[in-house]
């Protein structure tokens, strides 16, 4: 994706070579979510990650966190308010907590901010039994913010264990979701404020 011009109802608000500076990662959407600009941090993420920049924010997105962005959008739209609160992302080598930042122009889009403020090593582990964590249907599920991996069918408790391998490289069969502790303590602690 071409990343567009700086948005024209931000002129006067932003400057856009202030926001290429700073180490967040920034994007402006409009109502629909489409991405109508993003930061050189955001562009060196996606480069760095070999990845490209999505037609709009909730592309990659799916289930409740879906859902959840979702609603979160449409209220920062329809009441103007800014939308904050933190979350974990973690790498293999370290555990990540970010603040993200929803700000809204109506009635033409939203600013979102993503900034890390934690970073502390993550723990070192053995390579894994990679039966222990396959699904019913053969799959890894693998959480998007903490990166721990589901063992399925332990018992009622869900366990979900650090694998810095995995997090370096998602196996070939992983699919993505959130854990109870992450959709819980992230995101509905989140939509309650």
């Amino acid at each position: 994706m071409a990343v567009h011009a700086f948005p024209s109802f931000l002129t006067g608000v932003y400057v856009p070579d202030a926001l290429d500076r700073v180490r967040s990662t920034i994007a402006v959407i409009d109502t629909r979510t489409e991405i109508l600009w993003v930061n050189a941090a955001w562009q060196s993420l996606a480069h760095d990650r070999g990845a490209r920049i999505p037609p709009t924010y909730l592309d990659g997105i799916s289930g409740a966190l879906r859902t959840y962005f979702d609603e979160v959008f449409a209220r920062a739209i329809a009441t103007g308010e800014i939308h904050e609160q933190d979350y974990e992302c973690s790498s293999p080598d370290e555990i990540r907590t970010f603040h993200m930042r929803v700000l809204p122009f109506t009635p033409h889009g939203l600013v979102v901010e993503h900034t890390q403020v934690v970073a502390v090593p993550a723990p070192v582990g053995e390579p894994p039994d990679e039966a222990r964590f396959l699904d019913a249907n053969g799959q890894i599920i693998q959480c998007s913010n903490c990166r721990r991996v589901r063992e399925p069918g332990r018992d009622d408790c869900e366990r979900w264990a650090w694998i810095p391998g995995w997090v370096a490289r998602s196996h070939p069969r992983t699919s993505h979701g959130i854990c109870t502790p992450c959709l819980g303590f992230y995101w509905r602690r989140a939509r309650r404020r």
